[in-house]
């Protein structure tokens, strides 16, 4: 989930840095972070297949520069809390980011470009709340596919536990929504990994639409975990079929938890594919249409 930025002062996305939405799940935001990528200057084997030979130190560009950065980031991080799970040490990375990169042209990026923006090493070592995940989550999204890699035992037991199937309810530091209707609800939950705290959450929604948190503020001792949900409500006007962009922010008054959103409503949401076996029967095929939303 990590791709490039950096050209002159290090908050310039590179023109040939990949955009989202993926390919594979557009109800995954990507990417997830950006980090430094062009022109890095780094140790270099002097015996490269493809390249200057004789070299000990090159400037490089691409995800092999800004990847390892990442990756040694994260690495002091762990170092800093060991117990951190991998979903931790991510969320931290995300939620600390900062948004100020633009495009080449001058034009602010968006999450599309550099996801929840660009890495803070110094911030993401004191996060104030992280969403956690773990392979359980992972593995109940992958039930859903047809055929599934994980076993139907456990996917079973993944269901009886309540890890749910639909990629928009993980439990990620983002949220994206390919196909939004009016009503639509996405539930999180937050770790405290800081002191006690009283957090509020502020959004700033993609538009023509309405973004209700509940609950609003959330009091959470140290290791405390809560759950909040995020009501949309598309308002008449609303462009269909585009992809638009917010942010939730939840804050401490001394830590501020960010999280990028991308929706994009449509007229009519039903299911992609019916899997069906046998020689004769019924299915139903349920659709969703879409409503205004008045306040």
């Amino acid at each position: 989930g990590i791709y490039l930025p950096v050209q002159e002062d290090g908050n310039v996305m590179a023109d040939f840095s990949s955009r989202g939405p993926p390919r594979s799940d557009q109800n995954f935001l990507k990417p997830d972070v950006t980090a430094p990528g062009v022109d890095i200057l780094a140790g270099q084997t002097p015996d490269v297949a493809n390249g200057i030979q004789g070299e000990t130190y090159q400037y490089l560009s691409g995800t092999s520069q800004s990847a390892p950065e990442v990756a040694g980031v994260a690495a002091l991080l762990k170092e800093a809390h060991p117990d951190w799970t991998p979903g931790r040490l991510k969320s931290a990375l995300m939620t600390t980011a900062y948004q100020s990169v633009t495009q080449s042209d001058g034009s602010p990026a968006n999450p599309f470009d550099m996801g929840a923006g660009h890495i803070d090493p110094n911030l993401a070592v004191d996060p104030g709340l992280v969403y956690d995940s773990d392979y359980r989550d992972n593995a109940a999204y992958l039930c859903g596919y047809v055929p599934s890699p994980i076993a139907a035992s456990e996917c079973q037991t993944l269901d009886q536990q309540a890890f749910p199937r639909d990629p928009r309810q993980m439990n990620l530091p983002s949220i994206a929504l390919a196909d939004l209707i009016t009503g639509d609800t996405v539930k999180r939950r937050v770790t405290n990994v800081g002191p006690p705290a009283t957090y509020t959450a502020e959004v700033t929604a993609p538009q023509d639409f309405d973004v209700i948190v509940d609950p609003p503020t959330l009091s959470l001792n140290t290791g405390e975990t809560a759950e909040f949900s995020l009501r949309f409500a598309d308002r008449a006007g609303a462009v269909l079929d585009l992809w638009d962009f917010g942010q939730l922010r939840w804050s401490d008054g001394t830590h501020t938890v960010a999280s990028p959103i991308a929706v994009q409503p449509v007229t009519l949401r039903a299911p992609a594919e019916l899997h069906l076996n046998g020689t004769s029967g019924r299915a139903t095929r349920s659709f969703r249409p879409r409503c205004y939303w008045s306040s």
